[in-house]
């Protein structure tokens, strides 16, 4: 009965060694659980006589290689609209990036952000920002 009892523990202990991840799958294993990155806010104000400001933030900026300002001065729901790309910045801060927009038209304008990833991954875009220049 001792023998049997000592087969069986050494039967569960290589069996659960067996089944524990490798090194390399154990770090995929990390890396694939931490948070993608994604827009905490997008915003803006008006600078000085002919500019518009915009500020945002990201949740990480881990494989962000920059970023792409687009504006449109049409309806910004409709998938048709024209954007136009206003100008890029990179930046490896998550807290806040800025970038202002010089010579703007007067007229209602919608701004949306967009984090091009480094890797290949899927591009993420902020939400729409929208206000009416004088």
């Amino acid at each position: 009965m001792k023998n049997l009892l000592v087969f069986v523990a050494l039967a569960i202990t290589l069996n659960a060694s067996a089944n524990s991840p490798t090194p390399e799958t154990a770090l995929k294993t990390i890396q694939k659980n931490y948070a993608d990155p994604g827009f905490s806010f997008l915003r803006g104000h008006k600078q000085g006589q002919s500019g518009h400001a915009l500020q945002w933030s990201m949740t990480t900026s881990r494989g962000i290689d920059h970023y792409e300002i687009q504006s449109t001065y049409e309806d910004p729901l409709d998938i048709y609209s024209n954007w136009t790309t206003e100008g890029t910045v990179v930046s490896s801060r998550p807290n806040l990036i800025k970038f202002t927009h010089q010579s703007v038209m007067p007229g209602f304008i919608s701004y949306r952000v967009i984090a091009v990833r480094n890797d290949g991954g899927a591009n993420v875009v902020s939400g729409i920002y929208s206000t009416t220049i004088d």
